[in-house]
Formats: C-alpha cells, structure tokens, sequence
C-alpha cells in the first residue's frame, strides 16, 4: 500500500504550502476569502463575509429551499459584470447551491447546475480572471468560485475525501452559474482543506496547461492518441517521481488507489493502465472509455501525471438480491426535494431499505429520483413519455447492495409494455431491464431481474464466452439453448423498440468481435458492454449456475 501523493513534484495534485492567501488587487483574480487559514467555513450559518454580507433579500429567499449551510462565497465585479454570491442550502450538506444577483431582482436566485452531491463546504474563493485555464489564453472579465468541498458517506462514495469545485459565474453566458469542471482542475484541487492555497495551486496549474498545449497542439491530438497504444513509446511519458492512482467521486474527488504495488512494481502496473488499443484525446487529458491520462510537462517533457478511473457505487453486500416492500413516510423525500430546488415537488412515490430511502418526485412535467445512503443525498431525472400511475411504481433492490432501485413501468409506440430500473445514484440497471424484455407487468418484471444473481463479473471471462460463438450451435451450446439476441434501435436503452433475432443471431453477436473483444463489465451486475464510441454499443448478461458462466442475453444496436 502508498499513499495517495506519489510524487512530490505533481505541482497541482500534492504537497503542502503556506503560501499568501489571493486577495484584491491579484493580477491573476481576486475576491475575499471564505475560511481562508481555518480551512472550514461554519456549518449551517453564515451570511457571506464580513466585508460583503448577503443581502437580507437573499437571505429570506433562500430559507424557502432550507436551511443554509456553510458561509456564501462573494465573487466581485468587473467592469463587464456585477458583483455575486454563491450560497450553499441544506443544512448539514450542501443540498444544492446558489448564484444569488442582488441586482437582478428576476434572477436574484440561479441554481448552479451540476452542484455535486453528499459534500460539506469547507471554503473558498471568488476571483476575476481564468488564470488561462480554458485554453491557454487568460481571460480576465471571467468570474469564477473555486469552493472547497468535503465528501459525505453513502453510495460507494467515502467521508473525508478532499476536493474543490469551480463554479463559472458568467461563462458560458447561456447557463451562468454552472459547474465547470475538467480533469487538470479536478487533480489540481485534490486534497487541498485551506483556501489560501487554491490560488497557488491554479498558477501552476495554469502553467502546466500552458506548457501541454504547447507540446501538444490540437492537431497532433489523434497521433498523440495512437502513441499511447505502444509501451516502447508510452513507458516515456512516466514521470521521474511517478503517477497519481485513483478513482474518480463526481469530478469531485480522487479517492486513492491502496491496491497499487510498491513504487519498484509502478512501471508494470502502469503499462497494463496505459496501453490500450484505443485512447480519444482532447484538451490535456485522454480516455478510453475506462480511465483517464490527466497529462502534463515534466522537465521540459510531456508526461502523464494521472491515471483516474471513473468510479462506481457499492458492490454487493448480501448474497442474494433482496425485494424492498416498505413503503417510505413523504415528508423527508418532499423536505429534500425543497432543499434540491423543487419547490413545486410531489412525492409519488418512496421506498425505504435500512441503509436510506428512494423517491419518485414529480416536479411539473418532469421527476426525479431522489434517494439517501447515509450522509449523501443523490438526484437525478427520470425521462417518463406518459405519467406514470404511483400505485405501479416498484422500489427493489437488484442488485443485492442494500440501496432500492425503482422499476418503472412504460409502453412503447407500438403498445408494448416494458420495465426500466433506475438505481439510487441515477445510474440505469441496464441489466435488470434486458432480464425483464418481454414482462407484462413490473411484478412480472421483477421476478426475472432478481433471477439473475448479483455478482462481479471479469471482463476476459466474458470474452472466453462469447467469442466461441459464431454459429447458431455455438450460441445454443453457450447460452444454454435458451439464451436470446435482440435488436434495438434507442441508443443505450436496448430495452425500448427492440425486435428478437431469429436465424442471424448469431452472425450479428459474431460480427461485433470482429476486431477483438473488449468489455466493460458493470461491478455489481453480470453485464458488459463493448467500448466502440457513439451509440453502437452491444450489451451482454449472463448468468453463472453449476455448468458455468453461460450468455443469457444480448443486444446488438441497429439504429441509423
């Protein structure tokens, strides 16, 4: 085991420093501190600073939504925009967050899209000025908060966890007041509790970014993507002092990778992180779909100063599913949804589990699924072509990991009658709904989703199976006779508008392998995925009894 810095010269991602605190006047931006030096703002009080108090106006809107958490943070003026606060609502947690306008009086309240969830504030600052983060060249009218955050327990997500979010005031001008975060910010903030050392950290930061796009402009981005593929050549791009490890909590949070071997083993480990058969590059990071290379510039050389992973909630915790049958008291849910902005809310319907709760919101012409683990509040919007009738909604938990999905019932163009599974953290059991194809009614639905056992499923292992299918023998011999192939034409919903294979099943699973198999295999349930970019995306669920893992499912996307 190590510890998260590994490398004492990552300028944006460890160390610590002293330095002086960004104030008025700063060529790279300024704006009054909140909890600059204690590294904590108070807890549910708190007006603003004592230099610029929010104004009583705002103070009284906002007690609509709740109770107020932390201290707004006050960005100034420019010359080309007026002054702000960004306000926190909630209570204990930052339930949702504010740009509040004084001088606005129809907008005096804009809620900040993209406002993480499960965090405390801890600081911050308000600052004119990009520092030249988003793309190399500083632009001084722009307004920013860069506010300090803590993370809450709940979801897979750990307590304590270090972080900061960059809150664009007045760019871009279609959605002011939205988070604005990327790779280099996110590793630049990481593990930082005192507001005076975010300035520091953005300078280099924003030297790093400049010195990137100078080693790598944009139109070598593709060759730069194809380079990565090869260890000759990618084993240079490791720096002297080594590479950040780690996941990924809602480009919030780098939670540290302890399962990584001694600093003697990195290279090893890094070659099978680094080389992939294909990486996408853009800006100064790249992906595959999987991770992400956060890259930089070390003694005059490109490197990769990161390898994150986008990180997913709880495994399995029990060792069979368990249905969830108790219904949920409303008020909390409504409470929480008040507090989330959604002050027009319904609850149609909650269930609750031991370790939280789970509703459906109707917010107007929309909903939302709200629930609670722990500490961690988590929304996210439900996509309903036609109301749906409370008494019809099902909270169960499929995957065995202690939080309830809700089974939603629909019906398609054509009058078909299909289930989709939402999970407590927004993310769809895509697995749940490929089990349920065909259900008439969600109990019906359920009764198939919980007949496919949660467990983890390796990605090799999943290829070993399918990539012995290429007849109608072999997909009977692997499926067990029973397993079945469908097409579907709605990008990453393969259970909506889909039609059974019948004779070309097999040639149209086949032909998705036909340049190897890769995989990304969902932690909590027995699916994959194949990683091709855009919506042709081909799903797998399997089922593992006493023969062995066979192929329950598939579905291969024939969309235009």
């Amino acid at each position: 085991m190590r510890s998260f810095c590994l490398a004492a010269s990552l300028l944006a991602a460890c160390g610590s420093s002293t330095p002086a605190p960004v104030g008025p006047g700063s060529a790279a931006g300024s704006g009054s501190e909140v909890g600059a030096g204690s590294g904590a703002a108070p807890t549910g009080s708190g007006t603003g600073s004592v230099a610029h108090p929010l104004p009583a106006a705002a103070v009284a809107a906002l007690a609509a939504y709740g109770s107020p958490h932390a201290a707004p943070i006050y960005v100034p003026a420019s010359h080309k925009d007026v002054e702000h606060w960004v306000a926190f609502v909630g209570g204990d947690a930052a339930l949702s967050a504010w740009l509040v306008t004084p001088s606005d009086p129809a907008h005096l309240l804009v809620p900040v899209a993209g406002w993480p969830v499960g965090v405390r504030v801890t600081g911050g600052v308000g600052e004119i000025g990009d520092r030249g983060l988003d793309g190399g060249e500083v632009d001084r009218d722009a307004a920013n908060a860069y506010v300090l955050v803590e993370s809450r327990a709940g979801m897979g997500q750990a307590a304590g966890l270090r972080g900061g979010v960059r809150i664009a005031i007045n760019a871009p001008p279609d959605a002011p007041g939205s988070v604005v975060m990327n790779d280099r910010v996110l590793l630049a903030l990481s593990g930082v509790t005192d507001a005076a050392a975010i300035g520091p950290r953005l300078d280099a930061l924003a030297a790093d970014v400049k010195a990137v796009y100078e080693l790598l402009p944009a139109n070598q981005l593709e060759a730069f993507a194809t380079y990565l593929s090869s260890w000759d050549a990618a084993a240079g791009l490791i720096p002297r002092n080594g590479v950040v490890l780690g996941d990924l909590w809602q480009y919030a949070f780098i939670a540290p990778d302890a399962d990584v071997p001694a600093p003697t083993t990195e290279v090893a480990e890094l070659q099978g992180l680094i080389v992939r058969s294909e990486w996408f590059c853009a800006w100064t990071a790249c992906t595959d779909g999987v991770q992400i290379a956060v890259l930089g510039v070390d003694e005059g050389h490109l490197v990769v100063r990161a390898m994150l992973r986008q990180a997913r909630g709880p495994a399995p915790t029990a060792d069979e599913p368990r249905a969830v049958a108790t219904p949920r008291d409303p008020a909390e849910p409504l409470a929480t949804a008040r507090a989330l902005g959604l002050l027009d809310a319904k609850v149609l319907a909650a269930g609750a589990t031991p370790r939280g709760w789970t509703a459906v919101v109707a917010t107007g012409d929309s909903a939302e699924l709200i629930a609670r683990d722990g500490d961690l509040v988590a929304a996210s919007e439900l996509h309903l072509d036609e109301p749906v009738a409370p008494q019809l909604v099902r909270f169960v938990d499929i995957d065995g990991d202690g939080l309830a999905e809700v089974a939603l019932p629909h019906r398609s163009a054509t009058g078909e009658p299909y289930t989709t599974f939402r999970r407590a953290d927004g993310s769809s059991d895509v697995g749940a709904g490929i089990a349920a194809i065909g259900a008439r009614t969600p109990d019906d639905a359920i009764a198939r989703a919980l007949a496919i056992p949660a467990y983890t499923l390796v990605p090799d292992e999943a290829c070993a199976v399918l990539t012995r299918i290429t007849s109608a023998s072999s997909l009977a011999k692997e499926g067990r006779g029973t397993a079945v192939v469908y097409a579907f034409t709605e990008p990453g919903q393969p259970e909506v508008r889909h039609e059974r294979l019948g004779q070309d099943a097999a040639a149209a699973l086949h032909a998705t392998f036909k340049d190897g198999c890769r995989l990304v295999c969902d932690p909590r349930r027995p699916i994959c995925h194949t990683t091709e970019e855009g919506p042709g995306v081909t799903y797998h669920l399997f089922a593992l009894d006493r023969t062995g893992l066979g192929l329950v499912a598939a579905t291969v996307y024939r969309g235009s």
